[in-house]
């Protein structure tokens, strides 16, 4: 069951690829990245274009990302349970 989140979240990149996130006070390890995509937004209501990652964390949980092209602001938008 998918939870959407929508949450800021703190991300470190290495090789244009997230690499571990802090959500709640918690660090998160990457160790595999499932799926990658951009969705450019509704651009005329002002949408920011937005690169989604699917990833799979060292506890086992599932995670989608996503950062905003423009800002670089990394946001956590749904947690597989």
């Amino acid at each position: 069951m998918a939870r959407l989140i929508r949450e800021p979240v703190n991300v470190t990149v290495a090789a244009n690829c997230p690499c571990t996130f802090t959500w709640r006070e918690h660090i998160y390890c990457i160790t595999e990245q499932l799926d990658d995509w951009r969705e450019t937004g509704e651009w005329w209501r002002g949408e920011l274009p937005r690169d989604f990652y699917r990833v799979k964390t060292a506890c086992g949980c599932v995670f989608e990302l996503y950062c905003e092209a423009q800002t670089q602001a990394w946001v956590l938008y749904k947690v597989d349970d």
